[in-house]
Order: C-alpha cells, then sequence, then structure tokens
C-alpha cells in the first residue's frame, strides 16, 4: 500500500478491506434528502448519500483533514508512506 500526501490524500495498491472502510468512513447521509422526504419534497438530482473520496481502479484520493485516520485504518496493511512538499 502507498500512502501519498500533498494537498490531497492519494491511497494506491491496498487490500479492497481497507479501501472500504476508508469509504465507509468517508459516507454519510444527506440531510437535505431526508428533509425532503419528510416534508413529501421531490429528490430528483438529490443523492442520499454524500461521499468526500473519489475513487479510481487501484485507490481513493480524499482531503488531507482525513490523513490521520486513513493511516490509522490502514495500519492493518504495510504501508510504505511517500509524503510530497
Amino acid at each position: 500500500m502507498i500512502v501519498q500526501i500533498n494537498n490531497k490524500t492519494t491511497i494506491t495498491n491496498c487490500k479492497l478491506g481497507t479501501i472500504a472502510e476508508i469509504r465507509r468512513r468517508l459516507t454519510f447521509d444527506n440531510p437535505a434528502f431526508f428533509e425532503n422526504e419528510k416534508r413529501g419534497f421531490s429528490n430528483y438530482q438529490t443523492d442520499r448519500l454524500i461521499e468526500f473520496f473519489n475513487s479510481f481502479p487501484g485507490g481513493l484520493s480524499f482531503l488531507r483533514g482525513f490523513s490521520g485516520s486513513a493511516c490509522r485504518i490502514a495500519k492493518r496493511c504495510k504501508v510504505k508512506r511517500q509524503e510530497s512538499i
């Protein structure tokens, strides 16, 4: 697994279980969706979930603020860490 930290954090070559855990922690219910549903309004083009990551083949990228938590999650794998300036 490679963790690269610069203006965003990118994780590649990781076990699928670790990527799934990070994705799960960066996915939240969209309060606007549930408010619309409660009031009987349309949810057209309103996502049920908000995802704070970008997926690409072989990895994930997300905001730097979650890097510490992601590294703690990734300790389940052997981590090779590269920091860019």
